[in-house]
């Protein structure tokens, strides 16, 4: 839909809250997400998604706004059943993509990682990912016992960690890669869940290494391991190379993946569980 001046000083004023019931408004660095209370292009009311950088068409957009235009638009399109709660449910879904996961009622975030020490370069990316959600529970398998891991004794803190994963509406499961796949710990803590434990779940999956080559690690694995639960995973995946991880510092780059990551999986949560 191609929008004339008049429209877009619209936009504009629907941004600052002007015209109307006050327009929902989420931004990034490159887009714009927010309810049109009014009528605009023909339409009486809708969901749009702008560039912050006007743009007279597509074909005008640098390749970074099309693709974080296009996530935009994913993630609002997917949260679009949120939209049947009423206005706090339509505040909500139109939350996507902003600078932090948007929690309301229910929704919980738990993040899991197999990072072998208090150290680790893994543990850095969990406790951001934490951060980038605003806050949640961290599961440290490294302080749960071989023995409840492997399902060889009875272990209440294992039970506890594998309910409180079970239970999130998003959970990040974060691992060191060896071998090319995801930690043994980490495939050992899957394993002791319930069949259709991760139904309705959103997942983001997270890695760390050494070197950038198992990118596709998370993809190969990762996503089986957390289907075979029936969880979801959502596209953006969070790898995170020891460049990017330094002296426990997670780097910007890492940290706006995890941001984007985290949008994601906050829309596919409002859907599976609405």
């Amino acid at each position: 839909m191609l929008l004339d001046d008049d429209e877009w000083r619209l936009l504009d004023r629907l941004r600052a809250g002007e015209l109307g019931p006050p327009a929902v408004v989420v931004e990034d660095d490159l887009t714009r997400t927010l309810v049109c209370p009014i009528t605009m292009g023909g339409m009486p009311g809708h969901t749009l998604v702008i560039t912050r950088r006007h743009a007279e068409t597509v074909f005008d957009l640098t390749v970074e706004e099309a693709q974080a235009h296009g996530a935009a638009v994913a993630a609002a399109a997917r949260a679009r059943p949120a939209g049947r709660a009423g206005p706090a449910g339509r505040r909500a879904a139109a939350a996507l993509g902003a600078g932090r996961v948007w929690s309301t009622g229910a929704m919980s975030l738990v993040v899991v990682h197999a990072g072998e020490s208090a150290s680790s370069r893994t543990r850095a990316v969990a406790v951001a990912a934490l951060e980038a959600g605003g806050g949640g529970e961290l599961v440290e398998l490294s302080q749960l016992s071989a023995d409840g891991l492997l399902g060889r004794a009875a272990d209440p803190a294992v039970d506890a960690a594998v309910a409180a994963a079970s239970g999130a509406s998003v959970l990040v499961l974060a691992s060191p890669v060896y071998r090319a796949t995801v930690s043994g710990a980490l495939k050992a803590f899957l394993d002791r869940f319930a069949t259709g434990a991760l139904a309705g779940t959103a997942v983001v999956l997270v890695a760390t290494a050494a070197i950038p080559e198992h990118y596709l690690s998370l993809d190969t694995s990762g996503r089986a391991l957390v289907a075979s639960l029936e969880g979801w995973t959502v596209p953006t995946v969070v790898y995170a190379t020891s460049d990017q991880v330094v002296d426990g510092q997670v780097s910007e780059a890492v940290r706006d993946r995890l941001t984007r990551a985290l949008g994601e999986a906050s829309a596919v949560a409002r859907t599976t569980r609405t």
